[in-house]
């Protein structure tokens, strides 16, 4: 009887570990705009507009220690839905944000004076979901310093310095042809 039991036991465990691991798989992360405190937005703003993580901290009034902890726990948050863990989930959560109209995008809006080639275009299209230049690269079929000299060409055409402030700006264009 106690085999048995035992056994019982032993099978049912397995089983809700299987259905817990198959729902968690299937559903999308669980209240994503919880994650989405004043301090947090303000951080990825900060990050949109590449100030500092020093210069973030200061206008938060908060350690650079409590600031790197609150990006960590974004992108580990965002990073849970994506397929290959070298990518962003960092990015992932600011296009979350933006699209979700957490934070304006009138601040990002740029005149574009030279449109995108079509590998920019591509180039710029992946880094929005996240990949890291690696992963650009192989889907592209690319070396890596190419998607990084693509990403870098695309900055300029934008008037910002980094690839969170560029997907900004996409998404703020887009917006304003709706």
């Amino acid at each position: 009887m106690g085999l048995a039991c035992d056994k019982f036991l032993q099978m049912t465990h397995q089983i809700e570990a299987g259905s817990k691991t198959r729902s968690r798989e299937r559903r999308p992360i669980p209240e994503l705009r919880d994650i989405f405190t004043e301090r947090r937005l303000t951080i990825i703003q900060g990050i949109i507009e590449d100030q500092t993580i020093q210069e973030i901290a200061t206008g938060l009034g908060r350690s650079i220690k409590t600031v790197k902890s609150n990006i960590d726990e974004i992108r580990g948050r965002f990073g849970l839905e994506l397929e290959d863990p070298c990518d962003d989930g960092l990015m992932k959560a600011i296009v979350y944000a933006l699209e979700n109209g957490l934070i304006p995008t009138d601040n990002f809006y740029r005149d574009l004076n030279r449109p995108l080639t079509e590998r920019e275009r591509k180039v710029l299209d992946l880094a929005r979901l996240g990949y890291s230049t690696d992963h650009i690269a192989r889907e592209l079929s690319i070396v890596p310093n190419t998607a990084k000299r693509n990403l870098e060409n695309i900055f300029p055409k934008f008037g910002v310095h980094s690839r969170y402030a560029a997907v900004a700006v996409i998404i703020a264009l887009e917006r304003k042809n709706l």
